[in-house]
């Protein structure tokens, strides 16, 4: 059985490597060039308080780390050697930790399920899986690009706001026609700026952030605000 989750655990997130690589030696967050490895690793460092990759032929390395490239899957392995495969790479990351984590696993199936495996065998605490149950490289691109967007608007709304009713985009027109804009007054200079890429979703985050808030009772509201301010984004998780 999985251990009971530790109150104040730190939560490590554990991204899964991409076929697509670099051809030439590279740190780990750079080697690794797909759309989705690039959206998990962001969304990772946005909502957990460390980040690790994992890989068929690393194992586990820090973000920072030099690669070579090489050609290695975990589909060459059986169900029992992609076990033993997770039980190592658990193992490599514990005494990198002083508490034992609560792990987060962005990786696709077979990965997901050998960290899982290891992570048992370590009796750690259940990992979160936030990508199980989301098929598609699209469909989890959009899933975790969406959730550092919230990320970034619930934070917003606790470090400032040029007025208490922003929504922190609007609509307005352009040569173009009509487009969504950001609010420069709202977030200019914040830490962790709105890419232009993301303001695309802002809307359709700030209709679920309302929705979600409609629901929650205030105490739940304000433990939601509380443990955002501290890091961990806990919003729009799947269960396994």
């Amino acid at each position: 059985m999985f251990k009971e989750k530790t109150p104040g655990a730190p939560r490590i997130a554990l991204v899964g490597c991409s076929a697509s690589k670099c051809d030439h030696p590279a740190p780990a967050r750079d080697f690794y060039t797909s759309r989705l490895f690039r959206a998990s690793h962001a969304y990772a460092e946005k909502t957990c308080d460390a980040v690790f990759i994992v890989s068929a032929f690393y194992h586990v390395v820090a973000p920072t780390q030099k690669l070579h490239p090489y050609d290695r899957n975990l589909r060459i392995y059986n169900k029992r050697e992609r076990e033993d495969w997770g039980v190592r790479t658990i193992g490599q990351l514990l005494p990198a930790v002083d508490m034992l984590p609560q792990l987060v696993i962005l990786a696709g199936k077979l990965y997901a399920d050998a960290l899982l495996h290891g992570a048992h065998w370590h009796n750690l605490p259940r990992p979160e899986e936030p990508l199980r149950g989301i098929a598609g490289c699209g469909p989890r691109v959009k899933w975790l690009r969406l959730e550092r967007v919230r990320a970034k608007v619930v934070q917003l709304s606790l470090d400032k706001r040029c007025c208490s009713d922003c929504p922190t985009w609007f609509i307005s027109e352009t040569n173009d026609g009509f487009a969504i804009q950001r609010c420069d007054a709202c977030w200019h200079g914040t830490a962790d700026p709105l890419l232009d890429d993301e303001a695309a979703l802002l809307p359709e985050a700030q209709v679920e952030l309302a929705e979600l808030l409609k629901e929650l009772p205030d105490s739940a509201e304000e433990e939601m605000e509380k443990d955002t301010s501290e890091g961990s984004v806990l919003l729009g998780e799947v269960e396994p």
